[in-house]
């Protein structure tokens, strides 16, 4: 799924419990990550719970994002596919200019969200631009 097909696939389902359930079912859906991946550096903080982030550039010529993440609930872990879904393909520096703001607004997720959850999606995003950040810096040296 790439970010068109998300976009149009939460238009499609128009009421926010159906868009819920789709968040749910990504999550359920998403891989995840190994457990020796699951370390406190990949580890986001400032969620409620738990979630880990992993992310790298394609290639040496490629230097598009790719991200693989995992959470200890299908929720959280859906929401943290779903920015990945958002983010993936851009180059760091896109990664680290990307409007969250406007798409959370597209997709309705600002008006159904607890307070805590907004805390944790701001904290998944900053996740996501830390590592592009590094992979940027990386490819700079």
């Amino acid at each position: 799924m790439n970010l068109e097909d998300l976009v149009e696939t939460f238009d499609f389902l128009g009421d926010w419990d159906a868009r819920y359930d789709f968040i749910a079912e990504l999550g359920e859906k998403t891989p995840g990550l190994s457990e020796d991946e699951k370390t406190h550096d990949t580890q986001v903080h400032g969620c409620m719970s738990q979630v880990w982030i992993v992310g790298h550039q394609r290639g040496p010529t490629d230097p598009a994002m790719s991200f693989r993440v995992d959470g200890e609930a299908p929720i959280v872990r859906g929401l943290a596919a779903l920015l990945a879904i958002i983010y993936e393909g851009r180059t760091p520096e896109e990664v680290d200019a990307f409007d969250a703001d406007a798409m959370f607004d597209q997709l309705g997720l600002f008006d159904h969200l607890s307070p805590q959850r907004h805390v944790g999606m701001y904290a998944m995003v900053q996740r996501l631009r830390d590592i592009a950040r590094n992979c940027a810096t990386k490819e700079a040296v």
